[in-house]
């Protein structure tokens, strides 16, 4: 996942008429970027009209690619549901990517994961896994908000 890319890619969005055919060149080819930022554009209905389902899509061939926000995504699409079919929602299938996303020290994904460990979301309750979790995400920068308090 190369950040500078994403937000390329994004800028053409808003600056540029032919910004579909673009990310959909880049997309055909394989990048997991385009088709990341092209399949949230779609779900969204940045470039309209909206289509979440091929939306989706594309955030699964850029998961299935190793995009780690795209499996990240694509994990709290399944663990909320949002604007899909009341089947795609599935804490089991959230917390299978968002495991994934362990080894690449993904901090959102350890943070949603502890959460769905320490309220038993998916899986059994499990407070030390939880805590390892959060252990692991607050090694990689995470601070949690409660330490926020008065500042």
């Amino acid at each position: 996942m190369n950040l500078d890319r994403i937000e390329k890619y994004e800028d053409i969005i808003e600056l540029d008429d032919s910004a579909e055919s673009k990310l959909v060149d880049l997309a055909e080819v394989g990048d997991s970027d385009a088709l990341y930022v092209l399949g949230i554009a779609y779900y969204d209905g940045d470039l309209p009209p909206r289509r979440t389902d091929e939306g989706v899509k594309l955030l699964k061939k850029a998961s299935d690619l190793g995009h780690i926000k795209a499996r990240h995504d694509l994990a709290c699409f399944h663990y909320y549901g949002f604007n899909l079919p009341a089947e795609f929602q599935s804490y089991e299938k959230a917390v299978e990517l968002f495991e994934l996303n362990i080894n690449e020290n993904y901090v959102p994904s350890l943070v949603f994961l502890s959460s769905m460990y320490q309220k038993g979301e998916g899986v059994e309750v499990d407070t030390k896994k939880a805590a390892k979790l959060l252990k692991l995400a607050m090694d990689n920068g995470y601070v949690p908000e409660s330490t926020l308090q008065g500042h």
